[in-house]
This record gives structure tokens, sequence and C-alpha cells, in this order.
């Protein structure tokens, strides 16, 4: 016979055993970004160690800590409850028209792989309703983790138009259209 506190501690529900966190994965095997807000889409590509890049039809440097941003925000976000188990009907849960859309495309040794997630509609003024791109699971997550997502295109420009070390700068002339001295 099974004690009751010996039954209590070894009682899980299918809630523990699933992951909490939104996405696992390590940042430096990461080779693209499909990132979806509303209607709006970019895909960003990894150039090198410190530089992102972004494919057609736009054309705009891309920040790099707005992307190293973006990945440590996703990387520390948890799921919150599971809603349903099984989808039955994507558009009760607005993943047929989502608020976010985003796929992470890394390298897995030789191959490569994905993962990713769907915000859909409002569950109610605090959470968002979650599905994650490799479950079919219905998770809330939380619109405070969600609301600080980058949603235009100039959240992801680089804003710095020069890049230089103050220390190494003797002199700055700045000129106008007809070339008149402006300092």
């Amino acid at each position: 016979e099974v004690s009751s506190q010996i039954y209590k501690d070894l009682y899980v529900t299918l809630e523990d055993l699933i992951l909490k966190k939104l996405l696992e994965f390590e940042k430096d095997t990461i080779k693209r970004i499909d990132y979806t807000f509303l209607e709006t889409s970019f895909s960003f590509i990894k150039k090198d160690e410190n530089e992102w890049g972004v494919l057609p039809p736009w054309n705009f440097a891309v920040s790099y800590s707005e992307i190293s941003s973006l990945l440590s925000q996703i990387k520390n976000i948890e799921t919150g409850n599971i809603i349903a188990e099984k989808i039955e009907n994507s558009a009760k849960y607005g993943f047929d028209k989502p608020r976010i859309k985003m796929v992470i495309v890394y390298s897995e040794g030789d191959k490569e792989e994905s993962s990713g997630f769907i915000i859909g509609s409002e569950k109610d003024k605090d959470n968002y309703f979650l599905k994650r791109i490799d479950a079919n699971f219905v998770y809330t997550i939380k619109k405070s983790d969600i609301d600080k997502f980058p949603s235009l295109k100039n959240d992801f420009r680089e804003k710095n138009l020069v890049s230089f070390n103050r220390d190494d700068i003797a002199e700055i002339t700045l000129y106008d259209k007809s070339k008149e001295l402006l300092l």
C-alpha cells in the first residue's frame, strides 16, 4: 500500500510534464528568423556572428541588438496553462489570423531544424492564446510578455547612422546640400 504522502509526491499532471519554456534554442545555431506581426512579415538571415540581414522585399540595415533582444525575450518567456490538448478549430483561438507568428531555423549538426510559435487572439484582458508549431496544445501566454515584441519595420532597423569610437575622432565637419559648413 502506498502512503498518501508518497502518492502526493509522485502525482504529476500532463501540464507538469510539458515544457513551460516557449522555445528552447541556442542563439549561435540560429540561421534564419521568419517573423510576422499581424500582416507584416520579415525574414532575417544571420550573416555572421554579429550581423543580421533582411530578405526582400525589405531593404534596410538590421539592428543586431534588436534581434538579440527579441531572441532573449523569447528564450525567457514561459507558457501559461494548457487550454486544449487538441485543436479542432484554429479560428476559435485566432490562429487562422495570428497576431504574431515566428519560426526560428537553426542548425542541428548537419541538418536544419525549426521551431516556432503562433500567438492568436486574446483569451482575456491578461492573456493571448498560443500554439507552438511542433505541438498541438493550446496554451495561454501573458500579454505583458508579448506586447514588448517589435511590431514595425523601424523596430528592427539599425538606428545608428555611423559607428565610431569617440576617442578616435579629432574633428567633425557637417555640410548641407549646398556644401555650406554647418558647424
